[in-house]
């Protein structure tokens, strides 16, 4: 139960008794690819893989993509879009402007609050959208190992090959909804949890490409990890908070595959 809960629980700062969190869990199991249920799919090469295919088929249909070049506002004239103002003052015009950023940083930052103001409609849009909890208590934590990490609950073969549970999601630290629970609380009191819930997928498993023979990836959803006290002020992620918790991860890991520091490159 406690295993599940984690799928209603990643990626947001939310606890395991939090409402909104059914989404979450209906957000991951309700897909599915090639008539199996509730699978996942890696792209061989790596995440870029997708963008260098967006890239691809887009330039043969003639779009010009161009990179380093920050936009500043879409720019809006008598209700009407006309194109971008890049931050350089350069201006592109278009009919059509298809914004990839999520409605708080268009809505925020690329559309200027004089337009805004011209319709009602677009002010009561704003206004909603600015209310939006876009908090998140997960820290990604990305390692080169040179072997395949060793579980105690299901221990490698003698030729260390691979075995189904490292093809998987392996979860650690959600043996129980109230160790959950915990973990939760001490971020909204401003620390990052003490054992923190850790996903752990081993993508080389399935994708030999993206690492040498022998070694692995291992690509870690951890949380909780706060950004504000209980009085809202803003705390510090310097390097020392990031390395003690990375410290916390790798510790707690080590309770569930001993060894497992020294695979890390």
């Amino acid at each position: 139960k406690a295993t599940l809960a984690t799928d209603g629980l990643i990626g947001a700062m939310l606890g395991p008794y939090d409402r909104g969190t059914g989404y979450i869990l209906l957000h991951h199991v309700m897909g599915g690819l090639d008539g199996r249920a509730n699978a996942w799919y890696y792209v061989q090469g790596g995440m870029g893989g997708v963008s260098n295919a967006i890239a691809s088929s887009a330039r043969a249909a003639g779009v010009e993509i161009r990179t380093n070049c920050s936009v500043k506002h879409i720019d809006i004239r008598n209700s009407k879009v006309e194109g971008v103002v890049l931050e350089n003052g350069e201006e592109i015009k278009g009919k059509i402007v298809a914004s990839n950023a999520t409605g708080y940083t268009t809505f925020k930052d690329l559309i200027l609050n004089d337009v805004i103001q011209t319709n009602t409609e677009l002010v009561e849009l704003k206004r909603h959208i600015l209310q939006m909890d876009y908090s998140s208590g997960t820290t990604k934590i990305n390692l080169a190992l040179s072997g395949l990490p060793n579980f105690l609950a299901d221990p490698n073969k003698t030729n260390n090959e691979f075995q189904p549970h490292h093809q998987c999601t392996i979860h650690m630290n959600s043996e129980s909804i109230p160790n959950l629970h915990t973990a939760y609380q001490e971020a909204l009191n401003g620390k990052p949890s003490k054992h923190p819930l850790i996903e752990m997928v081993i993508p080389s498993t399935l994708d030999p490409t993206i690492a040498p023979k022998g070694c692995h990836v291992a690509l870690l959803f951890t949380q909780y990890t706060p950004y504000r006290l209980p009085n809202g002020k803003q705390i510090e992620i310097n390097d020392e908070y990031k390395e003690n918790y990375y410290r916390t991860v790798i510790n707690e890991i080590e309770q569930y595959a001993p060894g497992f520091e020294k695979l890390i490159i």
